[in-house]
């Protein structure tokens, strides 16, 4: 039997006892932070990933200026997002 990562298994475990809801990040990429610090570069310090569901990506935005800024780049996010994760992200939601 092949040895598996616990990334691998973690979010089986956790669809299989139903709680998804509770550990919404389990849609195949467990780190989502990291992620998005990398993809978001310096905007990092002023935001971070909340969620993933329904192909939609939910940001935090620490003030109004980083926001628009955010929306300016959000083309090139998108692409890179999709790029990092292969997920279908329909979306990008920035919230203040």
């Amino acid at each position: 039997m092949k040895e598996k990562k616990f990334s691998e298994v973690l979010p089986d475990a956790i669809r299989s006892i139903g709680c998804s809801d509770i550990y919404p990040r389990v849609d195949g990429i467990l780190d989502w932070e990291k992620i998005w610090a990398e993809i978001s570069g310096e905007a990092s310090r002023f935001s971070y990933f909340l969620n993933f569901k329904d192909g939609i990506v939910l940001v935090a935005v620490k003030n109004s200026a980083w926001v628009l800024e955010l929306t300016k780049r959000k083309p090139s996010i998108l692409k890179a997002l999709r790029d990092r994760t292969g997920k279908k992200i329909k979306e990008i939601k920035f919230i203040r």
